[in-house]
């Protein structure tokens, strides 16, 4: 191995990537040299394996973390932070909850896991990648926000029918609305510190996450593309020079797009904000302006 392609070699940090989009983005990144700290709540044996001898690259990590749990990724994120650096978050993971589930956190959770989670876990590691700066988060959205319903009081209402298909989508595009707001409010508290945060949509992709353990034939099938294309975003916002100092963005298929409009209105983004750091339980330690981030 080179010295040159040493120095290039990025840390950089995937959850939910034991299949999918995830686990492509951590193939394709680990191709191009880097480590990879493979992070998901199943067995990733298997996944590692598949990744280290696709791409001769054995500096591959595998941590376990479960997102339907506030503790498991507090508890993770102490892990991380014994890492030398972290250049790069990816905040992948994502699932599609029928709307009466809850966590044992008391959360809904699609919320869970596709919001709160990442939005806590970014907190907790602000401090890591500041140090490890110029350095880059990701929160991998979906052009379905623009789609959402998301007000103050529904952004943990569980007030919809288990059979309510429609709510529960709708609860799924809140919470990517929530990723775009909170890829923004961390761009803003964190730029001055070289850490550039964007969001973006990954395109309709052939992953399981919509479709696991149900008997009917997704009917998207024909108009989905595979994961390998779906992580080409965010292979690209974690490594291109063409983003570099690029942050609060939204992009798809590699460009700058534009946001929803509900995204220009501060006041609104404050109190979505407020409300996670509510959810979360983040401690004063946690918070970003205890520890002078603005």
């Amino acid at each position: 191995m080179s010295l040159s392609l040493v120095k290039l070699s990025k840390t950089i940090l995937i959850t939910g990537c034991n299949e999918g989009i995830g686990f492509q983005t951590a193939l394709a990144l680990a191709r191009q040299n880097h480590r990879i700290i493979m992070a998901d709540k199943n067995d990733l044996t298997e996944s590692k394996n598949k990744v280290i001898e696709d791409s001769c690259n054995d500096n591959i990590v595998t941590k376990c973390v479960d997102f339907t749990s506030l503790s498991s990724i507090r508890n993770f994120a102490q892990e991380v932070k014994e890492e030398e650096r972290l250049d790069v978050l990816i905040n992948n993971v994502g699932v599609f909850c029928l709307g009466k589930e809850r966590t044992d956190d008391g959360l809904q959770a699609t919320m869970q896991v596709n919001h709160f989670g990442p939005f806590l876990l970014t907190h907790l590691l602000a401090e890591k990648l500041a140090k490890s700066a110029p350095s880059r988060v990701l929160f991998v959205s979906s052009l379905g926000a623009f789609f959402h319903r998301l007000t103050i009081d529904s952004i943990n209402s569980l007030d919809v029918s288990y059979f309510d298909g429609l709510s529960s989508l709708l609860i799924y595009y809140n919470s990517k609305l929530c990723n775009i707001i909170t890829a923004n409010g961390f761009a803003k508290k964190l730029k001055k510190l070289g850490v550039a945060v964007n969001s973006l949509h990954p395109g309709m992709t052939a992953t399981t996450f919509l479709w696991k353990n149900q008997s009917l034939v997704n009917p998207f099938k024909f108009f989905i593309q595979e994961p390998a294309m779906g992580a080409q975003n965010s292979v690209f916002l974690s490594t291109s020079k063409h983003v570099d100092g690029v942050s609060g963005k939204f992009f798809v298929d590699m460009k700058e797009h534009q946001q929803p409009r509900i995204t220009t209105d501060e006041k609104f983004c404050d109190d979505i904000w407020s409300c996670s750091e509510y959810f979360v339980a983040l401690k004063e330690e946690e918070r970003l302006t205890s520890r002078g981030y603005k």
